[in-house]
């Protein structure tokens, strides 16, 4: 792969986690509007999507770079994982920025 291929790669993964945890939020946010009363449900509900969350966010961050990692590509494979997580990072500072106003 190019440089640029690999920091396209980290990039889009990164936003797709991003994504992902964006969209998880809103659901929360939207999806428990109307729930008053303490239930069983909510921590069975809460913990299932953690462990489905922790699927797919390493699907998203850890996919490509594992099956370069399984095709020889072992630098590359390194260097999209580092530029996804540092993408992910930047986002994390924009997000505590963000918040601060």
């Amino acid at each position: 792969m190019t440089s640029r291929q690999i920091v396209l790669a980290g990039l889009r993964n990164g936003a797709g986690a991003i994504g992902y945890i964006v969209c998880i939020v809103w659901f929360i946010t939207v999806g428990t509007r109307g729930l008053n009363e303490p239930s069983v449900l909510i921590p069975m509900m809460m913990l299932t999507l953690f462990v489905l969350s922790a699927l797919i966010e390493g699907a998203i961050v850890l996919g490509q770079p594992i099956l370069m990692f399984i095709q020889g590509e072992r630098q590359d494979a390194a260097k999209v994982l580092a530029t996804t997580v540092g993408f992910m990072f930047v986002c994390l500072l924009a997000f505590f920025v963000l918040n601060l106003r």
